[in-house]
């Protein structure tokens, strides 16, 4: 059962990544378009834990969220998410999209701060 449970969930994360929302497309794209010197690696609807997160950054252990409209009518669900995602030792930075859309070279200053510096991070912020 639980096997299946987790092809079902393989499953949909390849959806998602095939499928991304507008707003995790602009980031990827931003990301991509970074100089190949502050390029880093990352992973799009990665599966940790048991949650599917929109961009995994193994570099800094850090994962992006990029929050819609829906999240605000989310948030007990989200911050047990993020709570679990820190537990097992994952920094969380959420982005909304109006950010993505309107300030793409803040959100990667914001992603490459944090990879850079890890010890002076937060658990979770919000851009």
């Amino acid at each position: 059962m639980k096997k299946k449970k987790r092809l079902k969930k393989k499953e949909f994360a390849l959806g998602l990544r095939r499928n991304p929302t507008a707003a995790e497309h602009a980031l990827l794209v931003a990301i991509a378009g970074m100089p190949i010197e502050k390029r880093f690696t990352i992973y799009a609807q990665k599966i940790i834990g048991g949650y599917i997160v929109d961009v995994y950054i193994p570099a800094g252990k850090l994962v992006v969220e990029v929050d819609g409209g829906y999240h605000k009518r989310r948030t007990v669900y989200d911050s047990r998410r993020t709570a679990a995602l820190i537990k097992y030792g994952y920094r969380v930075l959420r982005l909304t999209n109006e950010r993505v859309f309107s300030d793409p070279e803040g959100c990667l200053r914001a992603i490459e701060w944090r990879i850079a510096h890890p010890e002076l991070d937060v658990d979770v912020e919000h851009y």
